[in-house]
């Protein structure tokens, strides 16, 4: 299976509640792993072979169906929250034993019904900053960079056509002629804006759009990239060191 922490979550509204929810899939058998979030706790699941096909029988006896069939349904259904599919979570907050489960219901083909419970126990704080914190302050961070860059890319642009009128050039349509950029004008249209408010209510629908999501999995594999890197430059004194023995 592809590890989960590059993989980017996807929004679903279920009972008037905002979750997010990232899952894994192997690919020859029949296992899965499935992160899920309100943003203020973590619920995960791990189910692998013989437990995958006895909830499979358990939720749905009659059905006869290969289980990479029924694997690869699942995976679509928690891949993006699917309107012909009836969702319910329930939290279980027992001291000690917090449990979420995620109850789909659905339709095969042909009409045939379908169930799956996805049954999530909460992680530690550590594993909400790994999956949700440090990335969101990383696409923060990276947004930011972008806009400076963009800022800095438009007042170039406006030197240059600046350049070009003073030259005695002239547009050949007036409805391509633009006012020059002023970051600080800008930044106050966009506080005014509709769109201001809107994305302070709908926070996690917009953050985990596609853009949101292809932007969090660059993050990600970024970081793996990184920590790799610095994996192998720790590693290089005990490297030195062997080789050294082996010549010696």
């Amino acid at each position: 299976m592809a590890s989960l922490e590059c993989v980017p979550w996807k929004y679903f509204h279920i009972q008037y509640r905002d979750f997010v929810v990232k899952s894994s899939f192997g690919d020859s058998e029949s296992s899965y792993e499935i992160y899920i979030s309100d943003f203020k706790r973590l619920w995960f699941e791990r189910v692998e072979g013989k437990d995958f096909l006895h909830r499979a029988k358990e939720f749905n006896p009659n059905l006869e169906a290969e289980m990479s069939f029924l694997q690869k349904h699942l995976k679509k259904l928690v891949h993006s929250q699917d309107k012909e599919t009836s969702y319910d979570i329930v939290v279980d907050d027992i001291i000690d034993d917090k449990k979420l489960v995620l109850r789909m219901k659905t339709k095969l083909q042909a009409g045939v019904p379908f169930v799956w419970e996805f049954h999530c126990t909460t992680k530690a704080p550590e594993h909400i900053f790994t999956h949700i914190t440090h990335p969101l302050l990383a696409m923060v961070a990276e947004l930011q960079r972008r806009e400076q860059e963009l800022c800095r890319m438009l007042t170039k642009k406006d030197a240059e056509l600046a350049d070009y009128k003073d030259s005695g050039y002239k547009l050949s349509r007036r409805n391509l002629e633009t006012q020059v950029f002023n970051e600080e004008e800008f930044c106050k249209t966009m506080l005014l804006s509709p769109g201001f408010p809107e994305c302070i209510l709908h926070s996690p629908r917009h953050c985990f759009s596609l853009s949101g999501q292809d932007l969090y999995q660059q993050i990600m594999s970024k970081k793996q990239c990184l920590q790799s890197a610095k994996d192998m430059t720790s590693d290089l004194p005990v490297l030195t060191y062997i080789l050294a023995t082996l010549v010696y």
